[in-house]
């Protein structure tokens, strides 16, 4: 059959409408649900807020756990209900959860996990996320092993953290795969393996995870689970440096101050450090204070000097202590 031919017999939104409200009608609860989803887009029929309400809600009522989950995400963001309403957002969570929606248990977790809406309850958090995980959702596992690895809600182990990472990284989560690349390289919960462990890296990398980013270049950099490419390691800092993070600039800077696969600039090297420095990133911050101290790329001035190192030690730097010691004893 050709493809015009196959696009002819494909029927329109409004006919799909219609065969959705009919079964709706008919009392057909997944089909209740489906009726309140297109009001609610306007697929098929004008945009319809109050009949979305109706139809997912009926659905819902009826125990539909994807109804159920669908009103506790419009209760949870204030959308079409006349107000947020988080207590019956966590009710229809609940519902959801307790009816084997994946989604929902995730979602329920993340809630008792993080403690700003509800009462945090992490041993809570940790059931629903083993629901939810053991049924394949990625997120869940991620978080699962979050906790096995954090010890958050049960008692931490490292092999079951890494047991849980590893499902979610196959599914594609860059937080897993980040993860599960550290416990590689550290030989936490798995046997040692820095091949392994920079390739899941480097997958998370791809995705744009920005921590990952930074330590795949410090892995090309020196040379750890991979070829040794400066390079690459600068291409890759680059990349995380853009999304503004604190430990890629550093890197940067260090590569322009002391001309390591760059030409040497201390005006650029200055430039990244304080990039860094402005996020509050305690080494860049010292790094920044030497180049004032020094005067290399900017003007000399101590006082900028010992603002930073200053800030540095706020920031838990022990070292800067150190060096604003000793820039007192020299003035």
């Amino acid at each position: 059959m050709s493809e015009e031919k196959k696009e002819s017999n494909k029927p329109s939104k409004e006919e799909v409408f219609a065969k959705v409200k009919a079964a709706a009608e008919a009392g057909d609860i997944e089909a209740q649900n489906t009726l309140g989803v297109l009001y609610s887009e306007g697929r098929g029929v004008e945009k319809n807020t109050e009949q979305a309400i109706r139809w997912i809600r009926k659905a819902a009522e009826a125990g539909n756990p994807v109804a159920q989950l669908n009103l506790a995400q419009r209760y949870h963001y204030g959308e079409e209900v006349e107000k947020q309403d988080i207590q019956e957002a966590v009710k229809w969570y609940r519902r959801s959860a307790e009816g084997g929606d994946p989604d929902a248990q995730f979602l329920l977790g993340m809630m008792y996990y993080r403690g700003d809406e509800i009462e945090q309850d992490k041993a809570e958090a940790f059931r629903l996320f083993s629901l939810s995980a053991e049924q394949g959702n990625p997120d869940a596992q991620d978080m699962l092993g979050d906790c096995y690895c954090l010890g958050v809600g049960v008692e931490e182990d490292l092999t079951q953290a890494a047991t849980w990472y590893r499902r979610a990284a196959e599914q594609g989560n860059p937080y897993s795969q980040f993860a599960l690349g550290r416990l590689l390289f550290q030989g936490k919960g798995v046997e040692q393996d820095e091949e392994a462990g920079a390739m899941w890296i480097r997958r998370a990398a791809d995705q744009e995870l920005d921590d990952a980013q930074d330590l795949y270049g410090d892995l090309l950099r020196y040379g750890r689970g991979v070829k040794k490419d400066i390079q690459e390691a600068i291409r890759w800092y680059r990349r995380a440096a853009a999304q503004e993070q604190p430990g890629s600039q550093m890197s940067l800077g260090l590569l322009y101050e002391h001309g390591e696969g760059v030409e040497q600039s201390f005006v650029e090297a200055v430039d990244w450090y304080r990039k860094a420095a402005v996020q509050g990133y305690a080494p860049a911050q010292l790094c920044l204070g030497n180049m004032y101290h020094w005067g290399h790329g900017v003007r000399q001035d101590d006082e900028q000097a010992a603002k930073w190192y200053a800030n540095a030690y706020e920031n838990g730097l022990e070292e800067a202590k150190e060096a604003l010691d000793e820039l007192d004893d020299e003035r």
